[in-house]
């Protein structure tokens, strides 16, 4: 129950159902889940821990406002590792199959998706795909960290 309260809040922040700076309470987050208080807890920490959500001991739970300050650091985090991976591939004696890489980058305009959702998944699944490729699974799993906390914006 906790992993299921925790995908839908955290889709709801995504998808902006909830909004940057919009205080809930428990229990009407609660009823609106289906659940009791105490799996939901379990989510709110874990979104509260990945920086998502803040609680006050006044005015209970709220959705964090966007730190953009904080984005441009992430994104210079980004910046550092894919250009790691992009030297550690290219000295490698021997490069890694990325015909798959390859057919994504080079796709003809006229089969180029224009969902804008689907385009947005595609380039951080090359990205995301490039980067393992470097062979680091410890820079491959630094990568999707940040992905994941600037996937928002």
């Amino acid at each position: 129950m906790a992993q299921a309260a925790y995908e839908a809040l955290k889709r709801d922040i995504f998808e902006f159902r909830l909004l940057p700076g919009q205080r809930f309470s428990e229990t009407t987050i609660a009823t609106q889940l289906g659940m009791s208080r105490t799996p939901l807890r379990e989510a709110l920490h874990k979104l509260e821990r990945e920086g998502y959500l803040s609680v006050s001991s006044r005015s209970g739970w709220f959705v964090t406002p966007f730190d953009f300050e904080l984005f441009d650091h992430l994104y210079d985090v980004r910046m550092v590792l894919e250009q790691a991976a992009l030297s550690r591939l290219c000295n490698l004696e021997e490069l890694p199959n990325l015909d798959d890489l390859k057919a994504i980058w080079l796709t003809p305009k006229e089969k180029r998706v224009t969902d804008a959702a689907r385009v947005a998944q595609l380039d951080e699944d090359f990205h995301v795909r490039l980067v393992s490729a470097a062979g680091n699974p410890e820079m491959a799993r630094l990568y999707e960290g940040v992905i994941q906390r600037i996937r928002i914006i």
